[in-house]
């Protein structure tokens, strides 16, 4: 029996390897065409979406949507296949930079394990070994990041029938992972801080420098733009554009003394006032620079600046630092220097213990942008021990 006319036909189409039944829709307005896949050819359960897929398109007047994946029958889906659909809707989306690293990391790593295992097919035993994994190779808490992520890419799959439901279901069941006594962490070792330092690029360099003058958090040194400072008074005031309690309404306040602006001072020149002050395509040039004014080789034999560069490389420096990003650079340094290993958020630890010691509990608080005093005695400020080692000596 011949179809009706206007109706889409259902249809088979070969998608990696397998027989999928498809079916395109034209938009009535702008007339654009889009394929959607049903599943399975001819299977029962294809014949029933196509079904519902056409009256709905009918019940909005022949409209496409305007946004999603395209509705697929989760049946033989790979956990790449998934994987593919979500970060096309996850990059959309304005995340973080962080957020983005981590979750590519995290499913990277889930590829790694069970890329080519079917989607519908993943059990909560699988999730918790795999996490079990990550926190042995990494720690706890990246472990449990890393669980809702996977969760909410679940999540995410099931809603818009990916997956069936039961999977997110199944997964979901898992037990909350339980994490050790933490270790409390306290200032970087001064010698190390040294040490780091002398090897690093001048950007770098600076970024410690402006964390142990003023207590930022790395996210915040990264960030600082010329526009986000006051400059009309003898002591300098930066307000981040973002920073942590900005969601709680907080106001953020870093005070940047003579010697912080004397670090400072060099990487304001010449920049647009909305530009970070402290860039990796910078940092890279100069370390370029220096690489070529030592060579010994004649310009006529190959010594050319650029030469030899890769016309499209696959990864290039940044215009500003990420935490992840400055994170690595000194965890590089650490290795190369020989010290013990620490990271930029303790350098907040560093300035907290000084001010504690010698200004008092109050002016710290003020300093680090608490709100109570209770945060910055728990966290942050170092307990001055040499004071009552000495008392003790003399009373005891």
């Amino acid at each position: 029996m011949p179809r009706k006319p206007g109706i889409p036909r259902y249809r088979r189409k070969i998608v990696r390897g397998r027989e999928v039944a498809v079916v395109t829709l034209r938009d009535s307005v702008t007339h654009t065409r889009r394929d959607f896949w049903l599943g399975p050819y001819d299977s029962p359960e294809s014949r029933a979406r196509y079904a519902r897929l056409l009256a709905k398109w009918e019940a909005v007047g022949r409209r496409l949507p305007q946004s999603g994946p395209r509705p697929i029958l989760a049946a033989g889906l790979t956990v790449t296949e998934v994987m593919a659909e979500y970060w096309a809707a996850v990059s959309a989306r304005n995340y973080s930079s962080s957020h983005i690293a981590m979750l590519r990391s995290t499913l990277r790593r889930w590829r790694e394990h069970f890329g080519h295992h079917p989607a519908a097919e993943i059990t909560p035993g699988m999730l918790r070994e795999w996490r079990a994994t990550i926190a042995n190779e990494v720690s706890t808490d990246a472990a449990r990041r890393a669980t809702i992520a996977v969760l909410a890419m679940f999540r995410w799959a099931a809603s818009y029938e990916l997956v069936p439901i039961e999977v997110y279901q199944r997964l979901k069941t898992i037990e909350p992972l339980r994490a050790p006594a933490q270790r409390r962490i306290g200032p970087a070792p001064e010698a190390a801080v040294v040490a780091v330092r002398d090897i690093v690029s001048a950007q770098v360099r600076a970024m410690i420098d402006l964390q142990l003058l003023t207590g930022m958090r790395p996210g915040e040194v990264c960030a600082i733009r010329p526009c986000d400072i006051d400059m009309s008074g003898r002591v300098w005031i930066y307000r981040p554009a973002q920073h942590k309690t900005a969601h709680r309404g907080h106001e953020r306040v870093i005070y940047l003394g003579p010697q912080a602006q004397a670090v400072l001072h060099p990487f304001l020149a010449g920049r647009a006032t909305t530009a970070c002050c402290f860039s990796p395509a910078e940092a890279m040039n100069a370390w370029r620079a220096a690489r070529h004014a030592v060579r010994k080789t004649p310009l006529s034999c190959g010594n050319q600046p650029g030469t030899n560069r890769k016309i499209k490389p696959a990864k290039k420096p940044g215009l500003r630092y990420t935490t992840t990003a400055y994170g690595h650079a000194i965890a590089r340094a650490c290795v190369r220097a020989g010290v013990e290993r620490w990271h930029p958020h303790q350098l907040r630890h560093n300035y907290a213990t000084e001010i504690r010691k010698r200004y008092g509990l109050e002016a710290a608080r003020i300093l680090l942008g608490h709100c109570s005093a209770l945060v910055t005695e728990a966290v942050y400020a170092e307990r001055d021990r040499q004071a009552a080692m000495r008392i003790a000596a003399e009373i005891g």
